[in-house]
């Protein structure tokens, strides 16, 4: 692995219903970024370079062991109130 960088806190602005999350990755390095998300809430993942990237949102409580995901578009409602991880890692 070449690196890990630290983890990015992300805090939506005021009325945003969506964020574009944005930075570079070299082969083998990992991202990740935390967000607070609300019970119902609907979290939706658009990878327009699945080829190079891969993906899984979790937490502590939820989705602890999930796997990774490379799908063009991924879809999923928040089952609890808390914080979440949102990390990604570019393919080898």
């Amino acid at each position: 692995m070449v690196g890990r960088p630290s983890q990015n806190e992300y805090n939506f602005a005021a009325g945003a219903t969506s964020t574009i999350l944005s930075g570079t990755l070299s082969n083998g390095q990992e991202m990740d970024f935390v967000f607070a998300a609300t019970k119902g809430q609907t979290v939706s993942i658009t990878n327009s370079t699945k080829s190079l990237f891969d993906f899984k949102v979790y937490n502590e409580e939820h989705f602890s062991e999930g796997d990774f995901d490379s799908s063009a578009s991924y879809s999923f409602e928040i089952p609890e109130t808390g914080d979440y991880m949102f990390f990604v890692a570019r393919n080898r």
